[in-house]
């Protein structure tokens, strides 16, 4: 299965590294969220989710083109949210 890696920070480390060791920090190089990296954000992190309610165990969007009542599970995600300041998604 294919990564997103970050490559700089890969770079970094094999500077540091012997030849025989690099497949190690390759296996090991740390990945990056593709939604991040495109500039999006997860609904569990966007300011315009409510939180979950008792009946569908998820929040609604509450931008206003998303659509009436959009349901917004955590794991969903889009490129037009705000990441909130401080993470109160637990």
């Amino acid at each position: 299965m294919q990564r997103l890696i970050d490559a700089d920070a890969l770079l970094e480390k094999y500077h540091n590294t012997r030849v025989w060791d690099s497949w190690v920090e390759i296996s090991n190089a740390p990945t990056i969220d593709p939604v991040h990296a495109a500039g999006g954000c997860y609904c569990r992190e966007c300011e315009y989710r409510t939180k979950d309610t008792q009946w569908t165990r998820a929040g609604f969007c509450g931008r206003r083109d998303a659509g009436p009542m959009m349901i917004a599970r955590p794991d969903d995600f889009c490129s037009r949210g705000k990441r909130r300041e401080e993470d109160d998604s637990k």
